[in-house]
C-alpha cells in the first residue's frame, strides 16, 4: 500500500516536472523562431489597417520572421480581444487596437476578460489628434455651428455612422448629443473602413472618422471636414475647428494604437518585439506613413505605456459617466 503512494506519488512529481519544464522550455528557446501574428480586432481596411500593414513588413525584418495582421471584427473588438487574452503568453499572438480597449472595460458592466490585468503593454505606437467629424460632400450645411442648429430644428434629421456600440466612433457621436442637445440616427458598421464609402455615396449624411481614412477624403473633395474631437487642431486640417473651439469644452476625445501581448508573456520577448516595433517607427517611410495619416509617432516602454492605460482607463470611465453609457 506504501509502495503504491509513493509510486503515486512519483508520478504526480513527474507530471509536475514535466508540466514545468516545458513551462521553462517555451519561455527561454530562443525567439521568435515560427511566425508571429498580430490580430487586429476590426475589419479591414481601417486604420488599424493603414499603420499596422507597414509596422508588420518593418518588424519582420528585424525580427528574422514572417508577421501577418489577422483582421478579426465582432462585438466592438471584444472578441478577438478575449482570443488574444486566452492565447499562448509566448510572444507569438499579439493585440494591436486603439483606445477601445480600454473604453470597452470603462463602458461593460461584465467583461470577459480584464483590459489591463490580461494584457501585457508593448508600446504605444502612435496617438491620433482626435476624430475627424465629416459629412457627405453635398450635405446642406456650411459647418459643424449649422449641422448643430439643423439639427436642434429637426431631431433625428441627420443620420451618423459608426463602427460598433462602444466604438470611439460611437461614443464620440453620443458625447456630440449631449453636449449639443441634439439627436441623431446611428447606424452601425462592423469597421469604419466599410462605412466611408457610404458616407461617400450619401447613405448615411456623417460620421466620426480617423484623421488616416478622413484626409484623402476630404483632399479629393468626397467628404466634407465639420470638426475635430482633439484639444487641438489637427495640422493636416489647420482649417478645422475642434470640439472645443465652438463651445464644447468638454469634448476632449483622442484615439491611439498600441501593441499588447497576452500577460505573463516573458519580458525579453516584450522587449524584443519593443526593440523591433520602436525601429520601424523611426523608419523614414513608416514615420511619412504615420504623418500622412494625421497621427504622431508615440513609441513609449511598456512601462510608460502601462501608465497611460491607467491613466486612460479613468478618463474613459468619466466620459462613460458624462454620457450615461453603461452596457451589458
Amino acid at each position: 500500500m506504501a509502495m503504491a503512494r509513493r509510486s503515486g506519488r512519483l508520478a504526480l512529481a513527474f507530471v509536475w516536472l514535466v508540466v514545468t519544464t516545458a513551462g521553462v522550455t517555451a519561455q527561454t528557446e530562443p525567439y521568435p523562431t515560427r511566425l508571429i501574428r498580430i490580430v487586429i480586432p476590426f475589419a479591414p481596411g481601417g486604420p488599424n489597417d493603414v499603420i499596422g500593414r507597414p509596422l508588420a513588413d518593418k518588424m519582420s525584418e528585424t525580427l528574422g520572421q514572417s508577421i501577418i495582421i489577422e483582421n478579426r471584427p465582432g462585438a466592438g473588438g471584444r472578441t478577438a480581444t478575449l482570443m488574444v487574452a486566452r492565447s499562448d503568453a509566448d510572444g507569438y499572438t499579439v493585440l494591436m487596437t486603439t483606445n477601445s480597449h480600454v473604453a470597452n472595460q470603462a463602458l461593460y458592466a461584465k467583461l470577459a476578460y480584464d483590459a489591463l490585468k490580461d494584457f501585457a503593454p508593448v508600446t504605444l505606437l502612435a496617438e491620433n489628434y482626435g476624430l475627424a467629424m465629416v459629412a457627405r460632400a453635398n450635405l446642406p450645411v456650411k459647418d459643424i455651428r449649422d449641422f448643430v442648429a439643423q439639427a436642434r430644428g429637426e431631431p433625428g434629421k441627420f443620420s451618423y455612422a459608426h463602427a460598433g456600440v462602444g466604438n470611439a466612433t460611437h461614443i464620440a457621436g453620443v458625447l456630440l448629443e449631449k453636449l449639443a442637445g441634439i439627436e441623431m440616427l446611428a447606424v452601425p458598421y462592423k469597421g469604419s473602413g466599410s462605412y466611408i464609402s457610404d458616407v461617400i455615396g450619401g447613405q448615411v449624411d456623417a460620421t466620426f472618422v480617423s484623421t488616416a481614412l478622413a484626409l484623402p477624403n476630404i483632399q479629393s473633395g468626397l467628404l466634407k471636414p465639420l470638426a475635430s474631437t482633439g484639444p487641438n487642431r489637427v495640422p493636416n486640417m489647420p482649417t478645422v475647428p475642434t470640439m472645443m473651439e465652438i463651445g464644447y469644452r468638454d469634448f476632449d476625445w483622442l484615439s491611439y494604437y498600441g501593441l499588447y501581448v497576452p500577460a505573463g508573456t516573458a519580458r525579453d520577448r516584450i522587449d524584443k518585439l519593443h526593440a523591433a516595433a520602436i525601429k520601424a517607427l523611426d523608419t523614414p517611410e513608416l514615420r511619412r506613413i504615420l504623418d500622412d495619416a494625421g497621427v504622431r509617432v508615440m513609441g513609449t516602454t511598456p512601462d510608460a505605456f502601462a501608465t497611460y492605460l491607467e491613466k486612460d482607463l479613468i478618463h474613459q470611465r468619466a466620459v462613460a459617466k458624462r454620457i450615461g453609457m453603461q452596457l451589458q
